[in-house]
């Protein structure tokens, strides 16, 4: 079973990996207030994984899913 360390810090793009969104739809979390760099690397910063988490799950319940497209099987 994969699990994942909703305390560790990742990147916009990690998070978005893992999450199945864009990387533009972290950026609109942190744009919007909903989610703050705990720090950087270098220039990326950097979140906290369950804060993430939490943003998503709140725009999946209000109804705003920002997840990416599945390619549909012919």
């Amino acid at each position: 079973m994969w699990t994942y360390d909703l305390e560790a810090d990742v990147t916009a793009a990690q998070a978005a990996r893992a999450l199945g969104i864009s990387r533009q739809v972290v950026a609109m979390w942190k744009a919007n207030g909903k989610i703050k760099p705990v720090r950087r690397k270098g220039r990326s910063p950097l979140y906290r994984f369950g804060d993430v988490i939490d943003a998503n799950a709140d725009a999946l319940s209000s109804g705003h899913s920002h997840r990416s497209p599945r390619p549909v099987a012919a």
